[in-house]
């Protein structure tokens, strides 16, 4: 590579001026005698001597290991020097113009441009460096010390020794930010040098954030919030008092030390409302800021299960007094009979026990029960008739009764009920003694043998009089047959109006009939003086003993129970509209 230099050099002692070019071309060497002597080939052979010229001189190279150029001033050397070897203890320049040698230097080096340092080796020092210098730090190549990489240490009065400040406004930018790869690793770490001094404060804005917070404890664990282990005060309320929540022989304890009570509520600072005390002397007052029990409820309290062991024992229940003191005490036959204001505190003095422990009451006395506001269920025991039990449905009539037949108090009625409170099935005992179940149908119910999600429901045969029947299957032997009745049958059935219906089996029977047909039975016999033997059905109905006048339009209050009869009759005719609206809605079904 050509390197160019311009020299003035001084006079040489020399008799003639040589003007030297080395170039591309060859050259034929020409000697001057005594002085130089030109040579054709390099590196030539080494000569003494000087030279002086006055003009322009061209190399390729110099070549020599001597004392090099001496006595050049700087501002001589023009152009470009690429690799240029100007001192072993001052620099050397690559290609690209970089220090690849040593940089030392003797004195005050000043730098008006930009200077990237990656080390600096030994203990040297550099001072009065402003931070904002710093740019630019390389992972794992500018801090190395162990074990605290970067140590700043200084004596501030006012201020910190490490202040970071983001002034960018953009949300998640930190001023101080630490990270640790370790798994037991500490990204920022402060300790407090003194026993009065803060290893760390935290101050003004949203105070401090962290995703999990430790004090005192290096278990690790996934609770936002974790305490030390062991026994005493985990946090307090107040500085100087013992406000405060701590663990004592394992348990949990919350507590305070002054003031009069411990307050439970919701809001906060003017806006508390206060819904739970607990005082100082361990009374707890719920809706009540002054409790004078260990309990004390300002309103309704509900309770799956109430216990209240003193003074309890056997055969005693709970009584109270007129300031609301409750006790145990004893209400067996001999306390309510001597002392009948024990049982009036509950029945307003209306109802008595006897010796014998039977309920006694007024006359027309009724005990009521209700659900809120709704009747559901009347006793009463002194009746005009008889007594009775009355269940009512949510629109406030009747359900269900049991009670006597009316004018009738020795025989028993039941009866259930329709939305508009009439009798729609009955079961009594009639004015003749006679036990009688009136309904509009009449069924019996059995499971399916086949089938255990359904019911089989037939319904009874019903006519305009109280009938009962024999059926069977006889022989007809050589044209005749009789048919004798069961001793049961002719006991209940009435001889008048007896009928027979008689099937043959076959096809080639000439007609069947019957005579002397009464309760003991009746014979049976071809017709056309048939002599066939064949199987035959029967059956024969009569009506039963004692209800010959069996009438089929009453009166509608017959067989009807105790009670106001106006207002059964208003019931009635209501349930007879709505009958009929509800069979002509349905098509002219009931």
């Amino acid at each position: 590579m050509n390197k160019t230099f311009k020299y003035s050099f001084a006079a040489i002692a020399t008799v003639a001026v040589i003007s030297l070019f080395v170039g591309s071309k060859p050259v034929y060497a020409q000697v001057v005698e005594a002085l130089v002597r030109l040579q054709q080939t390099t590196p030539g052979v080494q000569q003494t001597g000087h030279i002086h010229v006055s003009g322009t001189t061209i190399a390729g190279q110099f070549v020599g290991n001597g004392a090099g150029l001496t006595g050049v001033p700087a501002a001589s050397l023009t152009g470009t020097i690429l690799d240029a070897r100007l001192s072993s203890n001052v620099a050397l320049l690559s290609a690209n113009q970089t220090f690849t040698g040593s940089k030392t230097f003797g004195s005050t080096v000043t730098f008006s441009g930009l200077v990237p340092f990656t080390v600096l080796p030994g203990s040297g020092k550099i001072t009065n460096l402003n931070a904002d210098k710093l740019d630019g730090l390389s992972e794992g190549a500018f801090l190395k010390a162990i074990p605290n990489p970067l140590v700043l240490q200084g004596e501030v009065a006012n201020g910190a020794v490490i202040a970071g400040i983001n002034s960018s406004t953009t949300s998640g930018s930190s001023g101080v930010y630490g990270e640790s790869s370790s798994p037991t690793g500490i990204g920022v770490y402060g300790q407090g040098g003194h026993a009065d001094s803060w290893a760390g404060y935290f101050t003004g804005g949203q105070g401090l954030y962290a995703s999990q917070i430790n004090i005192g404890n290096t278990l690790q664990t996934n609770v936002p919030l974790q305490f030390g282990q062991g026994q005493g005060e985990k946090i307090n309320f107040r500085a100087g008092t013992a406000h405060g929540i701590g663990i004592i022989d394992s348990n949990l304890v919350l507590h305070y030390e002054g003031g009069t009570a411990m307050l439970f509520g919701f809001d906060s600072d003017e806006w508390f409302q206060e819904k739970v005390r607990l005082d100082d002397q361990g009374r707890v007052g719920i809706g009540t800021a002054t409790p004078t029990s260990l309990l004390d409820v300002n309103g309704m309290l509900t309770c799956t299960e109430f216990k209240m062991t003193g003074g309890a024992s056997g055969s005693q229940v709970l009584c109270g007094t007129s300031d609301g003191t409750a006790f145990w005490g004893q209400v067996d036959n001999t306390r309510l009979t001597s002392d009948r204001d024990s049982f009036a505190k509950v029945t307003d003095g209306t109802w008595t026990i006897n010796s014998n422990g039977d309920l006694l009451g007024a006359s027309n006395n009724k005990l009521a029960l209700y659900i809120g506001s709704t009747l559901k269920v009347r006793l009463d025991p002194n009746g005009l008739d008889g007594g009775s039990i009355r269940t009512y449905g949510s629109n406030g009539e009747y359900n269900t009764v049991m009670t006597s037949l009316a004018g009738n108090p020795n025989h028993g009625y039941m009866a259930v009920y329709d939305y508009d409170g009439v009798s729609v099935a009955r079961m009594y005992v009639d004015s003749a003694g006679r036990g009688k179940i009136e309904a509009d149908v009449k069924n019996f119910v059995v499971p399916d043998p086949e089938d255990p999600s359904k019911d089989i429901v037939y319904a009874c045969l019903e006519g305009p009089e109280a009938a009962m029947y024999m059926r069977g299957t006889a022989r007809l032997m050589r044209g005749s047959a009789r048919i004798q009745l069961p001793d049961h049958f002719r006991k209940l059935a009435s001889p008048d109006g007896m009928t027979v219906l008689l099937t043959p089996h076959g096809r080639n029977s000439r007609g069947l009939s019957y005579e002397s047909a009464d309760p003991t039975g009746f014979t049976v016999f071809e017709l056309e003086q048939g002599t066939g033997s064949y199987d035959f059905d029967w059956e024969i109905k009569a009506v039963r003993k004692g209800y010959e006048d069996y009438k089929v339009v009453r009166p509608w209050d017959e067989g009807r129970e105790a009670g106001n009869r106006d207002e059964q009759w208003s019931a009635r005719l209501r349930s007879i509209a709505n009958q009929k609206r509800r069979t002509q809605n349905n098509g002219g079904r009931p």
